[in-house]
């Protein structure tokens, strides 16, 4: 395991470590979805959904949205779209005088 090799340490020892945060994997995988929620709610971000994801290590786009869905209880696009609502909200009425 890459992993193991990089930071010089056993694979049992590495997965006894990782025990706590559900495993490796499952901690790699929060990692990552938690990029594409960071990426997703930047408004100054403009990649498209799929770039997201595929920066994030998620290359399937059906399996990150079911995983995202899963993990947010909301939908990549339903989130992004959620931010820009917020970012693009209407100006304040009556206007205001100066």
């Amino acid at each position: 395991m890459r992993i193991c090799q990089v930071v010089g340490i056993a694979r049992s020892q590495l997965y006894r470590l990782f025990e706590p945060y559900g495993g490796v994997a499952l901690f790699i995988q929060r990692e990552r979805l938690d990029a594409a929620y960071r990426a997703l709610t930047d408004p100054s971000d403009t990649r498209s959904i799929g770039e997201i994801a595929e920066a994030s290590g998620l290359f399937d786009a059906s399996s990150f949205s079911r995983m995202f869905r899963r993990a947010f209880g909301i939908r990549p696009r339903e989130l992004r779209m959620a931010q820009r609502m917020r970012t693009l909200a209407p100006a304040p009425w009556p206007p205001a005088t100066g």
